[in-house]
């Protein structure tokens, strides 16, 4: 009985600590980019792959990738950036490839000041692009 009574005590204080695991806790901290892809005739491009870097410093500096957010049917995308350190962002990149619909591939760069935090509410960049 005593030892059942243990395992029961180890697994409740397992699930506690689980439920209250924070970003900071687990060293990351995070930011959110989104936007919307227009053509010039204010349609939405939906399909286009859009590749998102941060720069801490500046825009000339090596980024990290944070992976491919892909336009949806109003031609907006959204990506969570996850770092390890929390660092501001000073700079993005974006990547846009809608060449498989018939589009030119174009890299956006712009000078941004989005902190990277550790629990919501997260800040966020909204990113208006017309072809």
């Amino acid at each position: 009985m005593k030892y059942l009574n243990i395992l029961f005590l180890i697994n409740g204080i397992f699930f506690f600590g689980c439920n209250n695991t924070t970003n900071e806790d687990l060293g990351s901290y995070n930011a959110i980019v989104e936007g919307q892809l227009l053509n010039s005739n204010n349609a939405p491009i939906e399909g286009a792959k859009v590749l998102i870097m941060s720069h801490a410093s500046s825009c000339s500096e090596e980024g990290i990738s944070h992976g491919v957010a892909t336009s949806d049917s109003e031609g907006k995308f959204k990506r969570q950036l996850i770092s390890p350190t929390k660092d501001k962002v000073n700079c993005l990149t974006l990547s846009i490839k809608p060449s498989s619909l018939g589009l030119n591939d174009t890299t956006v760069t712009f000078s941004t000041n989005l902190e990277l935090k550790s629990a919501e509410p997260f800040d966020t960049r909204f990113v208006k692009i017309t072809y």
